[in-house]
């Protein structure tokens, strides 16, 4: 139950991030995630709670 309710909490907060950014490339978004590390982050925290 705690394990879903984390996921989907992540996954909301992702779908938010790349709504506020539709207005560039997402691809250019994705690449300044892996820049300051915050796609790895959420990756990692994805892996972890799966």
């Amino acid at each position: 139950m705690l394990t879903k309710l984390c996921v989907i909490v992540a996954l909301k907060m992702a779908i938010q991030f790349v709504l506020l950014n539709l207005n560039s490339s997402l691809w250019i978004n994705i690449n300044q995630m892996k820049g300051q590390g915050q796609l790895n982050d959420f990756v990692f925290f994805y892996k972890e709670w799966e």
